[in-house]
Parts: structure tokens; C-alpha cells; sequence
């Protein structure tokens, strides 16, 4: 390894440690209670990591470009193997609509700077996967797919900007 890439991994670490204390994340699942401790989210699902992705399908003829439809992507989350588990497994199995699904991002400071609330959600897959180096930790790996969307953003000063999707209308 050449000196360069060395320091950088260092840094690329340092980074990575420094954002896992700044920001904490937190799911609610209809009644599934989870593992939380923190205020305001008490027996919410504590978040590892999140993904959630809109894809906009285009046309194109000649020249010029048409709109597509969006497909609404499943919102990702990865968590540790936790009380809630087993019944986001029943879930998925039985393909039950859960009527609300609400994850919040936090701050620092304990304060909500991102919200998703999902509607009609679908746990589309959960899988459970394990990291043995050297003892190993279990984590889930949780796909839910809802018919609307409804994200909101605060600033540090309180201004809010927030935008929703209704899948099924695809408005």
C-alpha cells in the first residue's frame, strides 16, 4: 500500500466514525415495538443504515425527452437482529399492510431534521444476515414498499420543506 492510500483510508475512517455520532436513526412499524432507548423514540426499531431511491423512466424520441413514470424504490433499512424481528418476519411472510410507517433522522442535538412517513407499506423482503470477525453480529436487512411517501426536511432554524408521492395515483 502506497503511503497515499494509507493516509487516505485513515481519513475516509475518521470520517465515518465522526458521522456514525452525529446522526442517529430511528423506524416505527405500526405496533412493533424495538429496541430504542433514546427519547422521543422509545421502543422505536433503531436504524443501522437506510437507502430509499426514485427512479424516473424517460422516453426518448429524436431530440427530445418525455417524461416517464417514477417508480417509487423500496426504503432499505439495515438493523441488528432485535426484538422486532421475528414479527417484521410474520409480516413479510403473511403480506400484511402495515397502515403507517414513520423514520425519523436525528440530530446531535436530539432534534428530528428528517422525517419519511410511509402509508400502505409492504415488507417486500427482511433477511438476516451475519459479520463474524470475530464474534458475530446479526443484522437484518428490511425492504418496505409503500403506495405514498411523505418526506419533510428542517433546518437548523426551524424552516421546514416537506413533499409527498401517492404511488398509486403516481401524482
Amino acid at each position: 500500500m502506497t503511503r497515499n492510500s494509507i493516509l487516505l483510508s485513515a481519513l475516509m475512517l475518521l470520517f465515518s466514525i465522526g458521522m456514525s455520532f452525529s446522526q442517529r436513526a430511528f423506524l416505527k412499524i405500526g405496533d412493533i415495538d424495538g429496541e430504542a432507548t433514546a427519547s422521543g423514540h422509545e421502543a422505536w426499531i433503531v436504524i443501522e443504515s437506510l437507502s430509499h431511491a426514485l427512479t424516473q423512466q424517460q422516453s426518448t424520441t429524436g431530440t427530445s425527452r418525455r417524461r416517464g413514470n417514477v417508480v417509487l424504490g423500496d426504503l432499505v433499512i439495515t438493523k441488528m437482529v432485535d426484538k422486532a424481528t421475528p414479527q417484521l418476519m410474520e409480516l413479510c411472510a403473511k403480506g400484511q399492510v402495515i397502515p403507517k410507517v414513520e423514520l425519523d433522522m436525528v440530530a446531535n442535538n436530539g432534534r428530528v431534521f428528517y422525517k419519511v412517513s410511509l402509508e400502505n407499506v409492504l415488507i417486500n423482503r427482511i433477511s438476516t444476515n451475519s459479520v463474524c470477525d470475530p464474534e458475530c453480529i446479526l443484522v437484518n436487512e428490511v425492504a418496505l414498499q409503500a403506495a405514498k411517501v411523505k418526506w419533510e426536511y428542517t433546518d437548523s432554524r426551524g424552516r421546514k420543506v416537506e413533499s409527498t408521492y401517492d404511488a398509486q395515483r403516481g401524482n
